[in-house]
Formats: C-alpha cells, sequence, structure tokens
C-alpha cells in the first residue's frame, strides 16, 4: 500500500513539473524584449558643461524625442569630483528628466552622471558628462593694481571678459603698503594654487584663490613666533619645495602638503644652512634634480644652489676649461631669470648700465658644469633694457627698450622691432603666457605676450600673439583694454 501511494505521489509530482516549465515556457515567449530599447542618452546632452559659481545649469534628457516615454522610467543625476584615485561618493541632484543644478559645490572639475532606469525591466542606462565648475577668476590674466593706497586685483578672462576690484581686503591684514608684485603657482593639483602678493613691507600676503579673500602673511606660516620682515616667496620647478627669503639674505624651506589647506603654506622654520647671504630670487630651473633651486649670492658674488632635499646651500666646483663663464665670479646685477628653450635657464646681468645674456643646463647632473653660453645684450635704440620674456620653446628673448617691444633671435643674434607703445604709456609689466607643467594645454602657450602699461591714472592691459618665427602674427596687438587702476605687476592664472 505505501508503495503504491510514494508511485502515485511521485507520477503527481512529475506531471505538475511538466505544467510548470510549460507556463513558464509560454511566459517568457511571450516577453517582447523590444519594449526594453536601448538608450542613447544624447538629445539635449553634451560631452561637457562649463559652470560658473552663482550659476545655474538647466538641462533635459529628452527621452521623447528618441520615440519613448519618460513616464516608463525614473531618473537620477549626480556627481562627483573628477580627482584620480580617490575615494568618492557621488552627491544627487535630480530625480527627474529635468535637472536644475545650482554651483553651491566647490570650483574643480567633477563627472556629471546620469542614471535612467526603465521602471518595467529595471535595465539601467548611464550617461557621463564633464562638469566645469569655475568663477569668473578661476582663470585669466590677472592685473595687480594700486590706486588711492588701495590694493587690489583684476583679471581678464580667456574670453577677454573683465572683471574689477574684486581682492577682499581684510581688517587683520590691510595691506596699507605699495604691492610690487603677484605670485601664482599653478601647480599640477587641481585645487592647490599658491596665490600671493608681495608688498613694499617687506611683506607676503597669501589669497585665497577661490575666494580672493587675503587670509594670512608670511610670519603665518612659521612654525613659531617670528617678526623677521619677508621679501621673496617661491618654489621649486615642480612645487616640491616653498621658499621664503628673509631681507637679512636667510632663505627657508617647507615641503609641499596635500589638500586645500596648502593654498595657504607652513611648515617654515630653520633656516638653510651655508655661510651666504642670498639675493631676494631664483633661477628657475627645468627640473627639481639634481638641483632644486639655483640661487645667487650677493655677499659672495657667485650663483649656488640647493640640492634636491639637502639641508645646506653648496657652491659649484671651479669652471673648468670651456666654461662659457664662472659660476663662483659673477659680479652682476641680475635683472631677469626664466626657463627658455631645449630646457635651458637663463639670466640676463647687468653691470655698468651693460647687459649679457647668461644660458645654463641645470638638468645634466652636477659632473658637467652647468655654465653653456654668454652674449652681450645691447638696446636697438640705446635705452635701457626694462622688461623681459622668454619663450618656452623657441630661442627668442622679448624685451621692452624705451616705449618698444622687441624680440631677440638668439640663434640668428638678430635684434626685430615688433611694436611702437604709444606715446604717454609706460610698460609696467611684460610676461610670456607659459605652458603648464602638466596637461591639458592652454591655448597660445608659449606664443602669447600679456604686457600692461600705464598712461597717467589709467592702466592698459595688451595681448600680442606670436607666430613660430617669433614676430608678431598680425603687426599689431591681439587685443588692447583700457581703464584700469595704475598697474603693477601681471600674472596668468591658470583654472582651478
Amino acid at each position: 500500500m505505501k508503495r503504491i501511494n510514494f508511485i502515485y505521489i511521485a507520477i503527481v509530482l512529475f506531471l505538475q513539473s511538466i505544467l510548470l516549465n510549460s507556463c513558464l515556457k509560454n511566459e517568457l515567449s511571450d516577453y517582447d524584449h523590444s519594449i526594453v530599447p536601448e538608450l542613447l542618452l544624447e538629445s539635449g546632452l553634451e560631452d561637457k558643461y562649463l559652470l560658473n559659481v552663482g550659476d545655474e545649469l538647466n538641462l533635459v534628457s529628452d527621452l521623447s524625442k528618441e520615440g519613448l516615454n519618460p513616464a516608463d522610467y525614473t531618473f537620477k543625476w549626480s556627481y562627483y569630483p573628477k580627482a584620480p584615485n580617490t575615494q568618492v561618493i557621488p552627491i544627487e541632484v535630480g530625480t527627474t528628466e529635468f535637472l536644475n543644478l545650482k554651483s553651491d559645490m566647490a570650483t574643480g572639475l567633477y563627472y556629471l552622471v546620469l542614471e535612467v532606469t526603465n521602471k518595467q525591466s529595471g535595465i539601467k542606462y548611464f550617461r557621463k558628462m564633464e562638469l566645469i565648475v569655475k568663477r569668473l577668476t578661476s582663470e585669466g590674466w590677472l592685473l595687480l593694481t594700486h590706486k588711492n593706497n588701495q590694493t587690489n586685483l583684476s583679471i581678464v578672462t580667456p574670453d577677454e571678459y573683465v572683471l574689477k576690484d574684486f581682492l577682499v581686503h581684510s581688517s587683520l591684514y590691510p595691506m596699507h603698503e605699495k604691492p610690487l608684485e603677484i605670485i601664482c603657482m599653478n601647480d599640477w593639483d587641481d585645487i592647490i594654487q599658491p596665490l600671493a602678493i608681495r608688498t613694499a613691507a617687506p611683506q607676503i600676503y597669501f589669497i585665497d584663490h577661490n575666494t580672493m579673500e587675503v587670509k594670512s602673511n608670511a610670519n603665518d606660516a612659521f612654525t613659531s613666533t617670528t617678526s623677521a620682515k619677508f621679501d621673496f616667496f617661491g618654489s621649486d620647478m615642480w612645487y616640491g619645495l616653498y621658499y621664503m627669503r628673509d631681507t637679512d639674505g636667510n632663505f627657508y624651506t617647507a615641503s609641499r602638503g596635500m589638500g586645500e589647506s596648502d593654498n595657504f603654506p607652513f611648515g617654515f622654520s630653520n633656516a638653510l644652512l651655508g655661510n651666504h647671504v642670498l639675493a631676494p630670487m631664483m633661477i628657475p630651473t627645468s627640473s627639481s634634480y639634481p638641483i632644486q633651486a639655483l640661487l645667487y649670492d650677493q655677499e659672495n658674488k657667485k650663483l649656488v644652489y640647493h640640492p634636491t632635499s639637502g639641508p645646506e646651500i653648496e657652491s659649484f666646483q671651479p669652471a673648468g676649461v670651456g666654461a662659457a663663464f664662472d659660476m663662483n665670479d659673477f659680479d652682476e646685477n641680475i635683472r631677469y631669470a626664466a626657463n627658455g628653450a631645449s630646457g635651458s635657464s637663463y639670466i640676463v646681468g647687468e653691470k655698468n648700465d651693460k647687459y649679457t645674456l647668461y644660458e645654463m643646463r641645470l638638468d645634466n647632473g652636477l659632473n658637467q658644469y652647468p655654465a653653456v653660453g654668454k652674449v652681450d645684450l645691447i638696446a636697438p635704440n640705446g635705452k635701457e633694457f626694462t622688461h623681459f620674456a622668454l619663450s618656452g620653446k623657441n630661442p627668442l628673448l622679448y624685451f621692452i627698450a624705451g616705449n618698444q617691444l622687441y624680440v631677440y633671435k638668439m640663434n640668428d643674434k638678430q635684434y626685430v622691432a615688433l611694436y611702437t607703445f604709444p606715446a604717454g604709456e609706460e610698460v609696467a609689466a611684460l610676461k610670456m603666457l607659459k605652458e603648464p607643467i602638466i596637461p591639458p594645454t592652454i591655448p597660445f602657450a608659449e606664443s602669447r605676450l600679456g604686457i600692461a602699461t600705464n598712461k597717467g591714472i589709467e592702466g592698459v592691459f595688451y595681448t600680442f600673439d606670436l607666430s613660430p618665427t617669433g614676430v608678431l602674427k598680425t603687426g599689431s596687438f591681439n587685443s588692447r583694454i583700457g581703464d584700469f587702476s595704475p598697474i603693477v605687476d601681471i600674472v596668468y592664472k591658470e583654472s582651478k
């Protein structure tokens, strides 16, 4: 009897399994995959967006243009920082096909992601876009101005939008003294960009590159209280170390940090060792190894160097046969120093109103003497040299003599007059638009000059575009913008 019941139960279970399998096959065969079409998510959307602080980004993923009903889908918009090798949590900012994104995030680079889900199938589709969040002060030519004892900043953006007098002053750092220099360190980090103003006090003030507020000064950058006065702030090629100089000729270093706090360098303590009195300047190098910084000992009249991460300032070996000049015998006033073409570093020296251009190669190792070139410079119109700028691509030196812009072609030893400024305009600053140390590149880098002039109490800003041969592309300026306060200095601020 038990055996008969077992057989009966087994037959029933077998018949049920056949019936269930048949139903499943019917259900799957009735399922229409065409009701879940592939979404392109392209209608009305671009690959990249630029959002200025204070503006709103309005987007729509218009599925109806792709023949779909938006009611059949759910939507989620989110964004997260583009910075590599960081763990990020996307911030959700919308749940409909329409996005209204306010720019209340920090400036920088982001990914904006749209996630669309089919309600019936649960299948998800994604669209990732680049989002650049900037202020109008994020990128462009910064102009340091001074009028009625008031220091200020203006900017000319890449599309020549002008914003004036936006420096946010501080009662703690009133900066009543005259400004002398604007320093912008275009670091390789997306969020780090030390911005400083050097004044005649002497003092150095650090500015928040986002809010343009005066945040601190050089004395605040030391680990212990100091009453010293400071007249130089700089860094090595790769921003590994920051350098500060006091008015006694001592140099101090602080390691580059990470994160937004490094916009206000901190950690200076003891001066570098060595029996030297150093000038308030650095000669740029094309590398941070083996020489992190090239300096000038103004007491002993020689060029000296700070070896990479070393504790002491060192002297070069005696010049050997064939050296273009002696690094240990340099009795000249350094009027200008910068990196040039082919990795060379250059100095424009002056003594008794005579000018000389010196070339050095500082990245070949300390076993090779760096002094490789020396040539006299003679202003074509007999006027005094006042401002200089080097091309980083070609052996070209631009300079101002009198009220004229010239280029000196090193290979040909030829001077070419490029432009004569109107009578009454005095050149205040000349800068080359430099190539960033890491991509992305800037349009017109190493082929655009920025020049500031003052005509009485009016500041004027020019740009000049350069041809591959070094002369002006159009024979004149690319742009001329006036009505600024008197300009003291200019610098190009890369996008952050």
